[in-house]
């Protein structure tokens, strides 16, 4: 543990992906939830079964999502043009 805590204080620090939407960070990735929406639809389907209920499932959710308050590209520019 000494040896780790040495290293980190004298290693130069890195880059990593770090975005911030309003005042929340997020490191990473940015889920709008959709694909959990979409694994919750699928495991509940029985009658259709194997890659087609994600495809079905796709479209059930599609059809009922609704879009967080910013778009993705509003985010994906505020997130990228803040990059030095």
């Amino acid at each position: 543990p000494e040896q780790l805590i040495s290293y980190y204080l004298s290693s130069r620090p890195s880059l990593i992906d770090v975005g911030k939407v309003g005042e929340k960070y997020f490191v990473d990735v940015l889920s709008t939830g959709f694909d959990s929406m979409v694994n919750e639809r699928a495991n509940a389907m029985k009658r259709i079964k194997g890659r087609a209920k994600y495809n079905v499932s796709i479209l059930m959710v599609l059809s009922t999502f609704k879009a967080c308050a910013k778009n993705i590209y509003e985010i994906l520019f505020s997130y990228f043009s803040n990059i030095d």
